[in-house]
């Protein structure tokens, strides 16, 4: 099957960020998700939101779906305790045209029906930011990018050797502890983080109503490492693992007599490998990233137990060229091949080439975004 994502310019007027007489001036954010390079937000054409790990501390927010629901244009509908399925939009979008990246790893479950990403026990403990790019991003990322992308950025390890660990406890009798390790010279660093959490939780079906007494509890575990090597002076390599195995009791419903001993097993395995090559600085920068992702989900009811099982590969190999002082040109190959079975049997795969271009122009208070890519 061959696709064509047509090319997408977007042009903003600026001008409210410049403030006239202001005494004070904020830096401005700078983001890494919309070209692939360093920018900032002020020279975008996108509407975007960051979230910074000093919010997510300050705010006391746990887990991805928590800091999500303060996004403007952000839809997010949980139907249970913290734990059971989350569902996003983004301006009334499908699920499945929303990209969801940790440290640029997919996120989005290819078994499942709607394609959309298993977000709801992502851990926030070890997170750097979060960028939210509402507005297509199909050129660089593909179809599933066609309302937008949520880049998770987590911490990376830095020079000495460093460690923290916290213990918290909350209603419904909700556990959490956790724990952050690092270390590293100036050429390498090594990060490797931990949390758990276990809370008794509450019931989705209506307490209200005859035979709902049950609540519904979760438990999860987040593991991650990251390493970093500075191998010359232009030369990077990154790696970053992560582990989440969650375990969660849903119900049938709301209604009358809903409450069920169901209960839904998640297991997200995440991985990627990349070298770079070239300064932010430099005319011309490459990158070369390959990236796995595992999804096993078994579901357990009075019926039996159903299992769904999803896996994605990309590699991609991608060119930055600095035109001009606020002008890139980014030109890149992507290869995808994802499969999905269903209880043992396979649902189906499928291996997709992408040919990608998108041209960035900023001048003052005008920006330009261009992309076009062609996927056989």
């Amino acid at each position: 099957m061959r696709k064509l994502s047509g090319a997408v310019g977007v042009i903003t007027a600026a001008c409210a960020l410049h403030a006239v007489g202001a005494e004070v001036q904020q830096l401005p954010d700078v983001v890494v998700t919309p070209g692939g390079y360093e920018m900032e937000v002020i020279a975008m054409g996108h509407s975007v939101t960051v979230i910074t790990g000093e919010e997510i501390r300050s705010a006391g927010w746990r887990t991805l779906p928590e800091a999500l629901r303060t996004v403007p244009g952000l839809y997010l509908s949980q139907s249970g305790s913290p734990g059971s399925t989350v569902s996003l939009s983004i301006r009334g979008s499908r699920a499945s045209q929303v990209l969801v990246l940790v440290d640029g790893v997919r996120l989005n479950d290819p078994s499942g029906p709607t394609r959309e990403a298993e977000i709801q026990s992502i851990d926030l403990s070890s997170v750097e930011r979060i960028e939210v790019v509402r507005g297509p991003l199909s050129g660089l990322y593909g179809s599933d990018a066609t309302a937008g992308v949520i880049h998770v950025i987590t911490k990376r390890g830095e020079p000495g050797v460093s460690g923290s660990v916290f213990v918290e406890a909350g209603s419904y009798g909700t556990y959490r502890a956790g724990g952050r390790l690092v270390s590293g010279t100036e050429d390498s660093q090594v990060a490797v983080a931990a949390t758990y959490l276990k809370s008794d939780g509450f019931s989705a079906a209506n307490k209200r109503l005859p035979g709902n007494t049950e609540d519904d509890g979760v438990e999860s575990w987040n593991i991650r490492v990251t390493a970093d090597h500075q191998l010359t002076e232009s030369i990077r390599l990154d790696a970053n693992l992560q582990y989440i195995e969650t375990k969660a009791d849903y119900d049938d419903g709301a209604g009358p007599f809903a409450d069920a001993d169901n209960t839904a097993e998640v297991e997200q395995i995440l991985a990627g490998l990349g070298i770079r090559f070239g300064e932010q600085d430099d005319m011309w920068q490459q990158s070369v990233r390959l990236q796995y992702s595992r999804f096993d989900r078994s579901f357990e009811d009075m019926f039996g137990s159903t299992t769904f099982d999803g896996e994605h590969w990309d590699a991609d190999w991608r060119h930055t060229f600095a035109l001009g002082d606020m002008h890139y040109l980014t030109l890149g190959v992507n290869v995808q091949e994802e499969s999905a079975k269903s209880s043992g049997d396979k649902i189906g795969s499928v291996q997709t080439i992408g040919v990608y271009a998108q041209d960035q122009i900023s001048m003052d208070a005008l920006s330009l975004l261009a992309g076009v890519r062609y996927d056989y």
